[in-house]
């Protein structure tokens, strides 16, 4: 399923995750305070985020205790210039964790998650804005040497769930 090569070399991953229908409800209503409880279950009872979450530590033999933050993230186009993102690379954080709950996603112009080396714009990789619903991207930060940024939605609705993942060891 994963190969850490592909994520250390690549700095990101795809995943199909199989969300419960109760995701793509919650989703496909707006109930975005359902969505918070239903990522609270999914983490405190090791399903299916929980597990991504523990392969990935596995995967680049992360040690500690783990913190994971997260934002869900509606962004409604066309949204003004001034929103395309700005490259950053979360130091502070390990790898995070990007999945599409947008119901329509052929339905959404922009919104591209762009990842690259450090400071290194011949090294950019693009990511397709519009993820398949139960799509995850898993991309690594500036602690591997990666930097990233999300463009602007110029069409749609795309909402993503956000997660940052840290942990209590340093990286060497």
């Amino acid at each position: 399923m994963m190969g850490t090569n592909q994520l250390r070399e690549n700095g990101f991953e795809h995943f199909s995750l199989d969300l419960d229908l109760d995701w793509r409800r919650y989703s496909e209503n707006g109930q975005y305070q359902a969505i918070e409880k239903r990522l609270q279950q999914d983490l405190n009872n090791g399903e299916v985020l929980s597990k991504l979450i523990n392969k990935v530590y596995l995967e680049l033999e992360i040690k500690g205790t783990s913190s994971i933050e997260h934002m869900l993230a509606l962004r409604v186009g066309p949204e003004d210039e001034d929103l395309d993102g700005i490259w950053h690379d979360d130091s502070s954080r390990h790898f995070a964790i990007s999945l599409s709950l947008s119901a329509q996603p052929q339905k959404i112009k922009g919104g591209e998650l762009e990842i690259r080396p450090f400071k290194r714009p011949e090294g950019q990789i693009s990511i397709s804005g519009s993820r398949p619903y139960a799509q995850a991207t898993v991309f690594l930060t500036g602690k591997y040497g990666f930097e990233h940024r999300t463009r602007r939605v110029t069409y749609g609705n795309r909402l993503v769930l956000v997660l940052w993942v840290s942990s209590s060891e340093e990286i060497e």
